[in-house]
């Protein structure tokens, strides 16, 4: 379509013209055709329309016409320059001497601009959207009609920059939903002991995605005097703040913890906008080259425990209402894992005192059923040394009495005690040191946390520390297969084995038997122990693992300890099964793996919390 000049038409008709070439066209087809048709209608040299960007000292050109074409868009500082003061919402026409006018602006003066026209986009509610600007090398004439025609073209590109940032607004709020879908979702499928990576994880995807130079979460205190920077993320080329903030006063940010304590969120796109009891707090964003910041408050059952922030230093940053209530949402979600993370640590903390209670009282079983065990060699020694010393005494007798007389027949008989004594007490020797070496190797001393182990072995030390308590009246069978050592915890595969055959003899009321059987299965172990003794009802198995399941009925003195050796199952990645029928008995199966079966533990940096 030809595109008429003023001198062609009158502006009704350069109006239609216009309307005509631009009505098909939206985003920057639309920009382009209207920067087009005005340099023409115009008869000017250059035009261009530009929309404001973060930085409110730079704006960003649309679309740009340059001597019959379009040029390449640029971003450009306005200071010193006549768009400074469009973008104020003034309209500007310099119709000649522009150099004289504006001898700063090297920029426009280097294109040989003699005049200037800059028309304002005024949105809804006021807000300064960007700016129409049309130049030339000669002086501009019609300064009215240039204005009326102007104005039209000028509510034309508004109207499009709107619909443009509401599409924009819109599709960037759904990819933002999006994400915290996404994040939340990983949350719930992550384990507790991973939750410090995920939110590590997500302030980086959140950080990039609103462009942001940090984002941070700060824990408080239980006596809310202290707030601690506990996770991170930082844009490239900026540097991590989190060591030198732990442990910050609350006392120094009293405006800001005043209004985290309303729920308020903390929106500062621009520095000189804090009031001046925040003067403080202002003095230190400066001294650390923040430009603008936004923090959202933590809240957990209407207590405050922290804040989500997000903070820029390239430039200022205004965030949108659509924006503060998606990170409103996102500050839910951190709230969430943080509190499942706190529960998950307190639910340790309570089993671990559980599970030390009970290790206590078996120490105390124990120590008795080894003080038997030891009580019984060392009886066997007295005798002999109390047997040994008499018959010592004799010979010396009679020695002394009459050399050549001695009956050698009672000296024989007196040293053949004698050696049996000695026998006795290296039989009593061996039996305590093996029973030492037995606890020793129950206990874990002198071994590291995990390392390579004998299933065996450990299974047969158990035994030899409870022999006490099977006696005569329960046979144990063994059917060890030949199986590789297993990476684990030494000391905690020996209380789940303490605890399943502590339960199995307590469950057998008179004689019966416990089979201890291991098999190897690819890259697993399985281990059974088996008992005949009274069983435990169907009813009553779904709920054997859970935290309080106690019954004396049908099997005695489970208590806490089936949960604690599944719980340390569970840690080293294997599995533990109970099979059983009241009556009849009852099989525990533990599998656990060759390999990977180290625990893995995430960083904790939830003691402030």
């Amino acid at each position: 379509m030809k595109v008429q000049t003023k001198k062609d038409a009158g502006t009704a008709e350069l109006l239609q013209s216009f309307f005509e070439a631009t009505a098909p066209s939206i985003g920057d087809d639309f920009f382009q055709a209207l920067v087009r048709h005005l340099a023409i209608t115009l008869e000017v040299r250059q035009a261009f329309i530009s929309e404001v960007t973060e930085n409110p000292i730079n704006a960003h050109t649309l679309a740009a016409w340059y001597d019959g074409q379009f040029i390449e868009n640029i971003e450009y500082a306005l200071p010193g320059t006549p768009c400074e003061l469009v973008l104020t919402g003034e309209i500007i026409q310099i119709q000649k001497n522009f150099k004289k006018t504006y001898p700063g602006d090297k920029g426009l003066a280097g294109m040989q601009v003699e005049s200037y026209l800059g028309v304002p986009l005024i949105g809804e509610g006021g807000k300064i959207l960007g700016h129409v600007v049309a130049m030339d090398d000669k002086p501009m004439e019609e300064k009215y009609r240039d204005f009326s025609t102007f104005e039209v073209f000028a509510a034309r590109a508004t109207a499009e920059l709107e619909r443009r940032r509401t599409d924009q607004a819109l599709r960037y709020r759904i990819e933002m939903e999006k994400l915290l879908a996404k994040i939340s979702t990983n949350f719930i499928n992550i384990s507790p002991d991973q939750i410090d990576g995920g939110i590590e994880n997500a302030l980086c995807l959140i950080g990039k995605f609103s462009i942001v130079d940090r984002s941070y979460v700060f824990l408080f205190s239980e006596d809310e005097k202290t707030l601690t920077n506990t996770h991170e993320w930082c844009n490239e080329g900026i540097k991590s703040r989190i060591s030198a903030l732990q442990k910050i006063s609350t006392n120094e940010i009293s405006w800001m913890m005043e209004k985290l304590h309303r729920n308020e969120v903390i929106h500062i796109p621009y520095l000189n906008q804090l009031p001046s009891e925040a003067i403080s707090l202002r003095e230190y964003f400066v001294s650390q080259g923040i430009r603008s910041i936004l923090e959202v408050p933590l809240i957990s059952s209407n207590r405050l425990i922290g804040l989500l922030g997000f903070n820029t230093s390239r430039s200022e940053k205004e965030w949108s209402e659509d924006d503060i209530r998606v990170l409103r949402i996102a500050g839910e979600i951190f709230t969430n894992a943080l509190e499942r993370k706190r529960a998950d640590t307190l639910l340790k903390k309570t089993q671990a005192q559980l599970l030390q209670s009970e290790k206590m009282a078996s120490v105390g079983k124990l120590t008795a059923g080894i003080a038997h065990e030891i009580n019984n060699p060392i009886g066997a020694v007295r005798s002999a040394v109390d047997s040994s010393v008499r018959g010592v005494e004799n010979i010396l007798k009679a020695l002394k009495a009459d050399q050549k007389s001695a009956d050698i027949k009672s000296l024989q008989k007196t040293l053949q005690v004698l050696q049996s004594n000695i026998q006795i007490m290296a039989k009593a020797g061996e039996r305590i040191s093996d029973l030492v070496n037995h606890l020793k190797n129950f206990t874990g001393l002198d071994e590291a946390e995990y390392q390579k182990v004998k299933i065996h072995e450990r299974i047969d030390s158990t035994l030899a520390l409870i022999q006490y308590n099977l006696g005569r009246r329960i046979i144990v069978k063994k059917k060890y297969a030949k199986i590789p050592e297993v990476y684990c915890s030494a000391n905690e595969i020996n209380q789940v084995f303490m605890i399943v055959l502590t339960n199995s003899i307590q469950a057998i009321a008179n004689e019966g038997t416990i089979t201890i059987k291991t098999s190897q299965e690819d890259d697993l172990i399985n281990i059974k122990i088996s008992d005949t003794g009274k069983g435990i009802a169907p009813e009553k198995l779904n709920t054997i693992f859970d935290f309080n399941f106690t019954t004396k009925s049908s099997r005695i003195g489970i208590g806490m300890g089936l949960v604690s050796a599944y719980n340390i199952i569970q840690k080293h990645k294997g599995e533990m099964e109970i099979k059983s029928a009241v009556g009849k008995g009852t099989t525990v199966i533990i599998t656990l793996p060759l390999i990977n079966s180290v625990p893995r533990f995430g960083s904790s940096n939830f003691s402030q919390y």
